[in-house]
């Protein structure tokens, strides 16, 4: 473990007591993480953190005037806290095998390439030239001792007697290795220690008869036993992690605002916006901040969250939503995507009439049609996006009319067509009450006003399946952040108030 490393470890443990309990689970999955050092921010849906503004702009200012140690220890906190922060939010989250397809790996897999065919030359000597191989014998090694706990003595004690440096040097020197069964000592303790799922790999390198590539295929196993290892201590430190996951990214992140003040600034101009709209609706109006219930803060803070889907990527995020920022970017995407299709849903049932909106699972399909159709629809080009759903509404309704013996006018088909493209605009009365049912649905959920076991509102029945779906996953981020910064929100509206 790196120095930095240390300093960080030793940093959080000064902060709390209770992060003791599991920072060495994080320290041991962040090692495994950093396989590609892009293992966590893999489950940040189609975004990843490394790429965004935000970020870009948190390192310029953060990083300014700082020593290369102090960097160091801020890119480990902010890891960390993705990681961290991965568990509580996403039941799927595991760590992946690290990706080969970046410009630097495909330089890394160039010089591993020469350097592999530089080892098969030697070992096509005669006699062999093994010694290029030693250095690769004690990584081996090291990288099996590493999968062990210290109180595996007796594996431990195998694997240093099995791969001896010492040892096979002499064999080598005096030509006496027979490397073809080292090889396979090392394929049979393998088997002995990784998952079942891997046995299928142990035996496909058995088969193999170039030693050369049994070797890469050691190295590649050890890989993605690292990986397993990894993810079963997650799974088995879970609960602890989500336990006590909130406050250690609060720490963090109390850390990180004293390199980068902005993060602060720009969460407090968040909240500004909706206690300026709280006062100029009268409800906070003379009120100090003691003077405000749990519910009034609560109701700020859950308005402020509610702007998040409504959101220009373009603009800063509040630094609280630091690491949630690709999620918030994709649910701003599905939620605008999500007002559009049922908009569309809405002006296709109603044009077509009671009798074929209510045939069996016509506006089932139709809706499942339209998200498909919409799934990468954005604000820029929308108009010609909506041109080819009014295109595919006319055919569907159209189709059903046939089959019905009535007719799809040419008069009934520009409507549609007129309805569907006029949605483009924000203020349209048919989009407004979409996005305002839709709207109300989620903030009463957020604010605990009602239950996921409710039934739907019938105004958004259509789409229940949907919005309910796209809630939960909303929720599961805010509920989250709230704990994590819910007394932090509250600092920040008294001092607010208080200037």
């Amino acid at each position: 473990m790196s120095d930095r490393k240390e300093k960080v470890e030793s940093e959080t443990n000064s902060d709390s007591s209770k992060t003791n309990k599991w920072r060495d689970v994080v320290s041991l999955n962040k090692e495994e993480s950093n396989l590609s050092n892009s293992s966590t921010k893999s489950q940040l849906d189609d975004s990843k953190i490394s790429t965004s503004s935000d970020n870009k702009r948190a390192w310029e200012v953060a990083c300014s005037g700082i020593s290369l140690d102090e960097i160091h220890c801020l890119s480990e906190a902010i890891l960390n806290m993705t990681f961290v922060h991965e568990i509580a939010v996403n039941p799927w989250f595991v760590i992946e095998n690290p990706s080969r397809n970046s410009k630097t790996n495909a330089v890394n897999e160039d010089l591993k390439e020469k350097y592999w065919e530089k080892l098969r030359e030697m070992f096509a000597e005669e006699p062999p030239d093994y010694s290029l191989a030693i250095p690769l014998f004690g990584e081996i090694k090291k990288r099996i001792i590493n999968l062990l706990t210290p109180e595996q003595v007796r594996l431990i004690s195998e694997v240093e007697g099995l791969l001896d440096v010492d040892l096979l040097k002499q064999q080598i020197e005096n030509k006496c290795l027979d490397v073809r069964q080292l090889f396979e000592s090392v394929l049979e303790l393998l088997r002995r220690l990784c998952a079942p799922i891997r046995d299928e790999v142990v035996d496909g390198l058995r088969k193999l008869t170039d030693l050369i590539d049994m070797l890469r295929g050691v190295f590649d196993l050890l890989e993605l036993m690292r990986v397993d290892m990894a993810n079963f201590v997650v799974q088995c430190n879970r609960p602890a992690l989500k336990e006590y996951s909130a406050e250690y990214e609060r720490i963090q992140f109390m850390k990180l605002l004293e390199k980068d003040p902005e993060l602060e600034s720009s969460t407090m101009k968040w909240l500004q916006r909706h206690l300026n709209m709280e006062s100029n609706d009268g409800s906070l109006s003379k009120k100090s901040f003691e003077d405000l219930s749990n519910g009034e803060v609560s109701d700020i803070i859950n308005r402020a969250y509610m702007e998040l889907l409504e959101w220009d990527p373009k603009d800063t995020y509040p630094g609280t939503f630091l690491i949630d920022r690709p999620r918030l970017v994709l649910l701003s995407m599905r939620y605008m995507q999500l007002i559009l299709c049922t908009s569309c849903l809405f002006i296709s049932c109603n044009l077509a009439g009671r009798d074929v909106a209510e045939m069996k699972n016509f506006y089932k399909n139709l809706k499942d049609e339209l998200l498909h159709t919409t799934d990468q629809i954005a604000q820029k080009g929308m108009m010609k996006d909506l041109e080819a759903v009014s295109v595919f509404c006319n055919f569907k309704v159209y189709q059903v009319y046939m089959s019905l013996g009535k007719c799809w006018t040419r008069e009934q088909s520009a409507v549609l067509k007129q309805q569907i493209l006029q949605i483009v605009d924000e203020k349209n009365q048919i989009r407004k009450l979409v996005r305002d049912r839709v709207y109300d649905f989620i903030l009463s959920s957020i604010s605990f006003r009602r239950s996921f076991k409710d039934p739907m509102p019938s105004n958004l029945r259509m789409v229940h399946r949907e919005v309910a779906a796209f809630t939960y996953w909303f929720a599961r981020i805010l509920n989250h952040n709230r704990e994590t910064f819910g007394v932090y929100y509250g600092t920040l509206i008294k001092k607010l108030m208080d200037n």
